[in-house]
């Protein structure tokens, strides 16, 4: 089976539906071969000075595909565990026919870590297993010691597949975590139950649980974030723990157990912080939300010279012709340039292409090119008007299937409820009851 050609799960968010399409097309994932390398054929490498990381494969097309994603693994990693230094120990990752899965790996002692991935693996099946070895390899050199025992290389990098797949890392001015998944279970008394989030995972794989899987990862880094101070230290201290013979769950609390008020159990104080912190994330706003906040941006309150009574709105088309000092003023463009973006972002899918339009429309206005302003800000009004038109549709056809909830496109929109659902069906649960609160 092709390297990267299982199918995503139709319950995969639109966020992340969208992202790992986009990353599937700069990578090339379709092309990769996996064919079994007989007794005679060469293998492939590159190595990436900067992370000392060599990538191995049967064939140059595979090697070219990896390396992209392998260099922003290693870096988010080392940058987020505020790992810094060059690396000593050389990692080499190893596409490899013959590996039975992926968790096959094998340490060297003369020249650091080596690891082989199946070759027939998923990208996120890959890209987990390459930020695990990452993982360990920090781990190794924080600890300094040659054989270093690291079980919280999976969920870190569970994490990381969040934030790097499915949270479109380096454009975050556009993108934020999508917690959607996470705030309907918490409506619902269902949580991430932390012993079995860090020391039982889930195994990486296409399947809409390892997605939630990842996310509760992800909320639990942010946690971290908030309450654990230096993340260098924090982890250098998680990793001597584990080496001592703790889990991760005994270490992680030990470190936070000083955040936990008085009389509350961890378990409860970390369901508390998920329910914080998956408040942070995206937000979708209802259609007509949308249409309320456009109609304020495309507007502007102009004074006129009758006093502080006598107020206009004047559409933001007829700017350029109404009011030479605003046009010119570049700060205010880029503010109304950033709400537009902020608007965007929290749309319904449906709905953020003509708000694209607008923003374009303003950049244009700031670059001096009145007519091409005018006439953008006019298509996007037309856009916009047609995608609300489809949006109401789209929201009609899905109250109408609300009972069924078998509609493809109902399981895009309704994660959660699939879920919720697909927790049930697994082997593999890694959600708990939550006691009622009073």
């Amino acid at each position: 089976m092709p390297f990267g050609s299982h199918a995503a799960g139709k319950a995969q968010s639109l966020a992340s539906a969208m992202l790992l399409a986009v990353l599937s097309c700069l990578f090339g994932l379709s092309a990769l071969s996996t064919s079994a390398a007989d007794s005679g054929t060469a293998l492939f490498t590159e190595h990436l000075t900067d992370c000392n990381l060599t990538l191995v494969a049967q064939d140059e097309a595979t090697l070219r595909q990896l390396v992209f994603p392998a260099r922003l693994g290693c870096r988010e990693i080392d940058s987020w565990l505020g790992w810094k230094s060059h690396h000593q120990l050389l990692l080499t990752v190893e596409l490899e026919a013959g590996a039975a899965d992926a968790t096959s790996r094998q340490a060297l002692p003369s020249d650091g870590m080596r690891v082989r991935c199946p070759a027939n693996a998923s990208f996120k099946e890959f890209f987990h297993f390459l930020l695990d070895a990452c993982v360990r390899r920090t781990a190794t050199e924080m600890t300094g010691k040659r054989q270093t025992v690291c079980r919280s290389g999976h969920w870190l990098a569970a994490a990381f597949c969040q934030k790097i797949i499915h949270d479109g890392k380096g454009i975050s001015s556009l993108y934020l975590p999508d917690y959607r998944p996470v705030r309907f279970l918490a409506e619902h008394g269902r949580y991430a139950d932390f012993v079995k989030l860090t020391d039982n995972p889930v195994p990486a794989g296409e399947t809409p649980l390892f997605q939630l899987y990842c996310l509760d990862c992800d909320l639990l880094t942010r946690i971290i974030e908030r309450h654990g101070g230096d993340r260098q230290t924090f982890f250098r201290r998680v990793f001597a723990m584990e080496n001592q013979g703790r889990s991760p769950a005994e270490a992680l609390a030990f470190l936070l157990q000083e955040k936990v008020p008085a009389g509350l159990a961890f378990q409860n104080w970390f369901e508390l912080c998920l329910r914080q912190e998956s408040n942070q994330g995206r937000r979708v706003n209802e259609t007509e939300t949308v249409q309320n906040q456009l109609e304020k941006l495309m507007t502007l309150p102009v004074l006129d010279a009758g006093g502080s009574q006598a107020i206009r709105q004047i559409p933001l088309e007829d700017l350029p012709r109404q009011l030479e000092d605003y046009k010119a003023d570049t700060a205010a463009m880029t503010r109304l340039q950033n709400e537009l973006l902020r608007l965007r972002r929290d749309a319904p899918p449906l709905l953020q292409p003509p708000l694209d339009t607008f923003v374009r429309a303003v950049e244009n206005l700031k670059s001096g090119r009145t007519a091409h302003f005018t006439a953008l800000v006019k298509q996007g009004r037309k856009e916009f008007a047609a995608a609300v038109a489809r949006q109401k549709q789209v929201e009609a056809l899905l109250k109408d299937s609300e009972e069924q909830r078998d509609s493809e496109t109902q399981e895009l929109l309704d994660i959660a409820y699939r879920y919720s659902r697909l927790r049930e069906e697994l082997t593999l649960p890694i959600l708990t009851d939550s006691p009622q609160e009073n």
